[in-house]
């Protein structure tokens, strides 16, 4: 009867290993959404979030653009 239950008990902790494991490579595949983006839209991004003035987001969206 012990041997029954600690069967149950390594089966659950397997499931959830495997869950969580699944988790992270699904999570790692996926990638944090702003290392995908261009640098003109986090540079948007960043303007709509208010980190940045109008002029800054003029002034870095001309360089990324080549016009200093």
């Amino acid at each position: 009867m012990n041997f029954m239950f600690g069967g149950g008990l390594m089966m659950w902790l397997f499931w959830i290993g495997l869950v969580v494991l699944l988790w992270l490579l699904f999570k790692g595949i996926r990638g944090d959404e702003e290392s995908r983006l261009s640098a003109s839209e986090l540079l948007e991004r960043r303007l709509a979030r208010g980190e940045i003035t109008p002029e800054e987001y003029r002034q870095r969206k001309a360089m990324l653009e080549g016009r200093d």
